[in-house]
């Protein structure tokens, strides 16, 4: 995480920022100034964003972004993506809450995961769900 620059950093800061605006302001348009992948530009359509900025509300109330806290990358395929995981500030969670986002190497396009969950490290709580599945269903 130290080694990369810090434009790259950036990026997934401002997307999450702006996109936790949008859901402040009810403003449902699309997201401009940001490379979206296609497959996360089908997902954040206005109808898709009104509900997820709605969910957002129901569970956490206002939302802000604190810190970057760590950068992942998958072991396979390596370094075509990197999960960013960013400690929340929530209103009406007391326990800590983080915001997954994925972001390519090529060219910083936001892509899945943007999830939040109480994990900091998104893909070793989703290796741990994937283990716990395969040991359930033997």
């Amino acid at each position: 995480m130290d080694k990369m620059d810090a434009e790259r950093k950036e990026v997934p800061r401002k997307f999450a920022e702006a996109y936790l605006e949008k859901c402040a302001k009810k403003d449902y348009t699309p997201f401009e100034g940001f490379n979206i992948s296609k497959k996360f530009e089908r997902v954040i359509t206005a109808d898709s964003l009104r509900k997820s900025c709605a969910w957002i509300e129901k569970k956490y109330g206002t939302v802000r972004v604190k810190e970057l806290v760590s950068v992942h990358t998958y072991s396979r395929p390596a370094d075509f993506m990197d999960i960013f995981n960013f400690k929340l500030e929530t209103e009406k969670s007391k326990e800590p809450r983080f915001l997954h986002i994925g972001v390519y190497r090529d060219k910083n396009f936001i892509d899945v995961p943007f999830y939040f969950d109480g994990n900091e490290n998104y893909l070793a709580a989703r290796q741990k769900k994937y283990r716990q599945y395969k040991k359930k269903n033997k």
